[in-house]
């Protein structure tokens, strides 16, 4: 007795019938190229052809990647700054250039330039307000949003940025330079340095003294017993009303801090930039470096379907004049 289901039924005559077209498609590949096999020759041969002339007619660009550092708080200006630069570029503008004198002529080698954050938790968490609840639940869902922690809203909190830089070919390392001393050598941003590291000298003294201050107070309440058989032994005075050991952990904060203050004041001499790698210009890898290869896969894919489409065009007409008889 067949207890075959009707599902099973529909399933097996399915298979059967894409097996069915799927071997009669190889017959009529295999007969086409038996016949025909010199256009299968033709077929690669132009592909390859086309894939060599757009090789070797395609821009050579050149590429690199600049870590910077954006100092005295000028994310902002900073970006607006690229994207003014930019627009300069592609305007070809040269009289709006011309602060830079004859430097401003390796910018425009460069056909493509942008700017983004790189995103540090460290960052958010010293440059805004640690009772602001807010902070806790964009950190949260930046772990579903990828593009969350570099939107506009924390980019100017970042300390390091990335610069990508796309050139032509014969464009020179002289670029690079070139893109510092456009924001480093600015008069618009003069003003900014002077400020930014007569501040930073200030808060570099300002904690020096605040830790001297510490020490003096951390001595004061530290006192040698009398009778001690090692005159060497320092004790805390854990009758004063002073927290000992509040102050030796701000101490600590404050030479964490005085590391990082004095970094930023030697790396803020160069101006609102400071470079932080050692950027080279490289072969920019696309598409194009490889069309040798994938126009005569793309010629032989059409020629497939073609032969799929004639011969199936051919069995649709055969069955239409067997049912008009």
């Amino acid at each position: 007795m067949n207890n075959n289901h009707p599902e099973e039924i529909d399933l097996l005559f399915l298979y059967n019938k894409v097996r069915s077209i799927y071997l009669n498609f190889l017959l009529n590949l295999y007969r086409f190229l038996v016949r025909f096999w010199y256009v299968l020759i033709i077929v690669l041969v132009l592909g390859y052809l086309l894939g060599l002339y757009l090789q070797n007619n395609k821009e050579k660009l050149r590429e690199t990647q600049l870590l910077v550092q954006i100092n005295f708080d000028s994310a902002d200006y900073v970006y607006d700054a690229v994207n003014q630069l930019k627009k300069k570029i592609n305007e070809g503008d040269g009289t709006a250039l011309n602060e830079l004198k004859d430097d401003f002529t390796h910018l425009f080698k460069i056909r493509k330039i942008e700017i983004e954050p790189i995103p540090d938790i460290r960052d958010l968490n010293n440059g805004m307000d640690p009772n602001n609840r807010n902070v806790d639940t964009y950190l949260d869902q930046s772990k579903y949003e990828d593009d969350l922690l570099i939107s506009e809203m924390f980019v100017s909190q970042y300390r390091l940025h990335r610069i990508k830089l796309t050139t032509t070919s014969d464009a020179s390392p002289q670029v690079i330079n070139t893109i510092l001393s456009y924001f480093n050598n600015n008069p618009k941003f003069d003003e900014i340095k002077v400020i930014g590291l007569k501040n930073l000298a200030n808060e570099v003294a300002e904690t020096k003294e605040s830790i001297e201050e510490i020490d003096m107070m951390l001595k004061a309440y530290g006192t040698v017993v009398e009778g001690q058989t090692n005159p060497g032994t320092v004790y805390i005075n854990t009758s004063s009303p002073v927290n000992q050991h509040f102050l030796v952990q701000e101490k600590t904060k404050l030479v964490k801090d005085l590391q990082i203050i004095e970094t930023d004041l030697l790396r803020g001499k160069d101006g609102i930039l400071s470079l932080i790698n050692k950027p080279m210009l490289q072969k920019k890898t696309s598409f194009l470096d490889r069309t040798t290869i994938i126009m005569p896969i793309i010629f032989l894919f059409f020629l497939v379907v073609s032969i799929y489409l004639v011969a199936l065009f051919k069995k649709l007409e055969k069955i239409d004049q067997e049912s008009s008889k």
